[in-house]
This record gives C-alpha cells, structure tokens and sequence, in this order.
C-alpha cells in the first residue's frame, strides 16, 4: 500500500503503571505532532490504546480525509472499548478486524460494520536456516529442539507448558521473551531441558525458528489470531496450538490441536514430532490459501480506502 510506518516507543514507559499511563498521553501529543508534520492523505491506526484514537479521529475531521482503525482484541474486549466516545470515532472510520470472529464481536459492540484482513504471512528470511551462531551460543542442533516464540503476556499458559516439559526430559525446548515476566515462582524452578536466552534480536530469533523441530504456540484467550502460527507457516515449522473456536477456523488441519493442559500439550508435541513432514505439508497448502485470503483483503481495503477519499464521500 506504500504506507509510512511509525512506532513510538519510550524508554521509560515500563517502569511503573503511572509510567505507563503517562506515556500514552506523549504518545498521543507526538502522533498529532507527526500527523500536522507528514500531512498524510489518509491514517492508519493501530488500537488499543484510546488516547490516540481521539487525537487522529480529530486531524482527520479537519482534514477530511479517511481514518481506518487496525482494532487488535483488546481494543474490543477490555477497557479500552470503554472509552469516551469510542463507539461514535470507530463509527467514523474504516474499522479492521483480524478475523471473522473478532469482526462479529465489534460489530455487536460498536453497531459497525468491520473490514477482515488477516495477519499477513511473513516473507521468511533466507539467511535464517544458513546461519547457525545462536544455536551455537545456545549449544542447540538444528531440528534438534521445540521453540516457545511467546511473549509472556498473560493469557499464555506458562505454567502448563513447563509442567508438559517436565515430562519430556530428553526433549530439549527454547522459550523466548523477556524473562523478567516470568513469575518469580516459576522462575526459580524452571526445567533443566528448558533455554530461556531472553529477548533475541530479528536475525537471532528467525534462526532459532527456522532450525526448530516444532512449535509450541499457546493462548487461553479466544478470538486470538496466533502470531506465533503465521511465522510457523513463514519458515514451515510444524506447530502445536491451543484448541479454540477462532484457531480452528483460521487454521484448519494445519496445525496439532491441545488443550492448555500438560497432558495433552505433551501428547500435542509427541504428535508434531512423530508427524513432522505431514504437518510441513498440510502448513505448505495452509499458507497458499492464507495469502490468497490475504491480497483479496487487502485489495477491498485499498478500494474502500480510495472510495472514502473521492468526492462527495464523508471525508471528501
């Protein structure tokens, strides 16, 4: 679409909640800084959270020109939806949902009607499965151990999955994030066949996925489009995910099925591995039709864009 990207992000806005807070607010005042700098013929905003909400839905009132809203679940399912007027701006604007299911959902909460547009599929890198000094540095083998490429945010369930590791003692697993998220309470006891080498850089972090045997790729939270399965499909690495309504519609028979208990995540992994190369098929058919999925989304989105920009439209 030949957008321009900007992220902002502070230093300090992870210290404490007020930090936090606060930092949304900088954001905010720096978004519109940037908007009445660049003077873009349209905006495309990543929620949550609120606060720039109201400042992007103002410029384009002013400037008359389209404002689409990139709705991530949280923006819909927490407090974040609860804002001031935040059902009266999305209404306003091109709203886009991940997948049908969430689309459902604001539509019901905001009485408007979603754009669907899936995650994209990563270009995989090609350097990824050449290189091998993190698997050095981490003393892995290729194909040799099952990645956890989460986060650590909290609807992934940790302490399920280091209960399914204990019971695989010769299986080696490599969990990325930042480790400090981790509950103290686990951290001290961690499984000895488990690597935590913390957060990677991009090249590091595509090695340790491309060189995995299997992923493990977990979430308690339903409506959840799995970044984790996405970059699975990128670098063709067979993956075990949590069992929900939205997982089985995005992925069909791609992936092995679990519920977030240790039992059948260990069972889901004992899968994947003994069924490596049917699973890398059934990924091969999965990403084709994902990414044709994929450019007829995007294409609506470009069309609803420039009809929202033409004469006699609301913006224009």
């Amino acid at each position: 679409m030949g957008v321009d990207v900007h992220f902002f992000h502070l230093r300090w806005e992870g210290a404490n909640r007020y930090a936090k807070v606060l930092s949304y607010f900088v954001k905010a005042f720096r978004t519109l800084l940037l908007l009445s700098k660049r003077r873009p013929t349209f905006v495309i905003l990543q929620l949550p959270p609120t606060p720039a909400l109201y400042v992007c839905a103002l410029y384009v009132r002013i400037a008359r020109i389209p404002l689409v809203v990139d709705c991530h679940n949280a923006a819909i399912m927490e407090h974040w939806g609860r804002w001031p007027l935040t059902g009266a701006l999305l209404r306003r604007a091109t709203v886009l949902a991940h997948n049908d299911h969430v689309a459902t959902l604001a539509a019901q909460s905001f009485d408007l009607e979603p754009v669907v547009l899936r995650t994209g599929i990563m270009s995989a890198d090609p350097d990824a499965a050449q290189g091998d000094e993190t698997l050095k540095r981490l003393k892995l083998e290729s194909q040799s151990y099952v990645l956890l490429p989460w986060s650590l945010h909290t609807d992934e369930p940790l302490e399920e999955a280091l209960s399914a590791i204990r019971q695989m003692p010769t299986q080696r697993f490599v969990l990325t994030g930042d480790p400090r998220k981790i509950d103290p309470a686990l951290a001290s006891h961690l499984p000895p066949n488990l690597s935590v080498p913390g957060y990677l850089p991009t090249a590091d972090f595509n090695e340790l996925f491309a060189h995995a045997a299997a992923v493990l790729v977990l979430t308690t939270r339903e409506l959840t489009q799995l970044s984790g399965m996405a970059e699975a499909m990128a670098f063709e690495v067979p993956a075990v995910i949590s069992d929900t309504k939205t997982t089985r519609y995005l992925y069909d028979t791609a992936p092995v099925y679990v519920a977030n208990e240790p039992d059948s995540i260990r069972a889901g992994l004992e899968e994947v591995l003994r069924t490596r190369e049917v699973c890398i098929a059934e990924l091969k058919t999965l990403r084709s039709k994902t990414e044709e999925e994929f450019e007829r989304q995007v294409r609506t989105l470009i069309q609803t864009i420039g009809d929202a920009r033409a004469p006699g439209s609301r913006c224009g």
